[in-house]
């Protein structure tokens, strides 16, 4: 059985390694979207401990993908601040190495 979930609390105690070893439950973790194979009772009882909700299939997909966007321009933000501090820093070296000439 999969089940999706999403949850609100990753901390201390949110995967076990009872969870995993003793009842064999299977997880895939991206940022609190949570993709859960195993017995479904276990699986229930898992989504109850750490008071998830559980949600469809094509919900799991629209919040990833919203997510993996959302990472994705961030970090695009990111680069384009690193761009414009790089080439801050090489006109300053230029700057100096001109007046170094003179």
């Amino acid at each position: 059985m999969i089940k999706y979930v999403k949850a609100i609390n990753t901390g201390n105690g949110f995967i076990t390694h009872e969870d995993q070893d003793v009842y064999g439950l299977r997880f895939d973790n991206f940022n609190g979207l949570i993709t859960i194979t195993g017995n479904e009772l276990d699986i229930d009882n898992w989504i109850k401990r750490i008071k998830g909700v559980e949600i469809t299939e094509q919900d799991y997909i629209k919040e990833k993908a919203e997510k993996e966007k959302k990472y994705a321009e961030d970090e695009l933000v990111n680069l384009e601040i690193e761009k414009v501090n790089l080439q801050t820093k090489v006109a300053e070296k230029v700057t100096i190495l001109n007046n170094l000439s003179k």
